[in-house]
């Protein structure tokens, strides 16, 4: 492949196409659009669409949940994450990836360290494990705490090991006794999801500071999928000002305010991309450079039409969203003869944030949350 100055877009758009390809045969995303499945017992049973009633319920569900979002007031499903050392049965997020996996605990020899490439990325950033067990060990001056989770997918056997919270280092004096040098609060790489009981605690509250008991800090949504979203080989230099300027909001901002520590409420994203993109008629030309009239790329102001015209400028896979999904179960009479009751099941995929990949910043997205994934040797 050579490259020619005559036809730069042609060559352009054929790299392109060999990249998305070569994506393609990695990414494993699921549909992000409502899907349909039936198990039906002693026949088939015939598919039908969700009930209005019912895609009501969830919608106004998923609206109280973007509202939470976006007012930062508190919701049965938004968490906080701190750091404190979780209790069994509580959720841990890791948020840096200078920590590691191990199958020993800390402190035992040999020390196994989890290198297999099907899990080298089971600690990334972003990933949310439940507790199954904690305990602390040294390694040399270094006190680790460390919790058990459970490495692998849904469908495979448990793959147990450690993942390390924190790290204190010490120093031992001539008398035998061991002496801090780092502080308590430094080293995290995980966070602690905690609920209203942590902030309703009697006598721990008062005693911590102010940002510490503000639930519009570090907030977390369990459950959650990242899904990419679309790009366009052949953008149009002219539209690169709407994908830089959500580029931009989104990785430098302030991380204490965003889902996860990586996502934007898209409430709020859809408020900044219309105050800061939208063409205004009341103002001159000279103005409205860098301002877009979506209605002539035939999208709208919204949810769907700002995603749409992210996709369209985008020229390489820039930007993701963060989805809940929302099952729903109800029974029907089966087909084919058959009394016997059958139940439907209704996933529908809601985007609650939106994040860039990240650059230079603050906010770090890992290449997992875009659709990568890391396959075996064998593959």
């Amino acid at each position: 492949m050579f490259w020619t100055r005559r036809c730069p877009v042609e060559r352009k758009q054929a790299v392109a196409r060999t990249v998305a390809n070569s994506i393609a045969a990695v990414w494993k995303v699921k549909q992000s659009s409502a899907s349909t499945t039936t198990s039906a017992i002693g026949g088939a049973a015939v598919l039908t669409s969700p009930k209005p009633s019912v895609i009501k319920e969830i919608m106004d569900s998923i609206q109280e949940l973007r509202d939470a979002l976006e007012l930062r007031i508190p919701h049965r499903r938004i968490t906080n994450m701190r750091k404190i050392l979780p209790k069994i049965g509580q959720t841990v997020i890791t948020t840096c990836s200078r920590h590691n996996l191990y199958y020993s605990r800390p402190g035992d020899l040999p020390a196994r360290k989890v290198i297999a490439p099907l899990y080298i990325d089971a600690a990334a950033p972003g990933k949310q494990y439940v507790v199954l067990d904690t305990t602390v060990g040294d390694i040399g001056f270094a006190h680790y705490s460390a919790v058990r989770i459970n490495i692998a997918a849904v469908e495979d056997k448990p793959v147990y090991a450690w993942l390390n919270m924190k790290v204190r280092y010490f120093e031992w004096d001539l008398k035998g006794r061991r002496n801090w040098t780092s502080g308590y609060m430094q080293n995290w790489w995980c966070k602690t999801c905690v609920d209203e009981t942590y902030f309703s605690a009697f006598g721990e509250a008062a005693k911590r500071l102010k940002w510490e008991n503000d639930r519009s800090y570090d907030r977390s949504v369990d459950d959650v999928t990242f899904k990419p979203l679309g790009w366009n080989p052949s953008a149009k230099s002219a539209d690169k000002f709407f994908s830089k300027t959500a580029a931009t909001r989104l990785r430098h901002g302030n991380p204490g305010h965003f889902i996860n520590g990586v996502a934007m409420d898209i409430s709020t994203f859809v408020d900044m991309m219309i105050r800061e993109c939208k063409w205004n008629p009341h103002r001159s030309n000279w103005d409205n450079w860098h301002r877009y009239k979506l209605h002539e790329y035939g999208y709208t102001w919204d949810v769907d039409g700002v995603c749409a015209m992210l996709a369209h400028c985008s020229d390489y896979p820039r930007f993701a969203l963060m989805t809940v999904r929302h099952k729903t179960t109800h029974r029907k009479e089966g087909a084919s003869g058959s009394d016997e009751p059958a139940e439907e099941h209704h996933y529908i995929d809601i985007v609650i944030g939106s994040f860039a990949i990240q650059g230079h910043s603050t906010i770090k997205a890992h290449p997992h949350m875009f659709g990568w994934t890391r396959l075996h040797w064998q593959e």
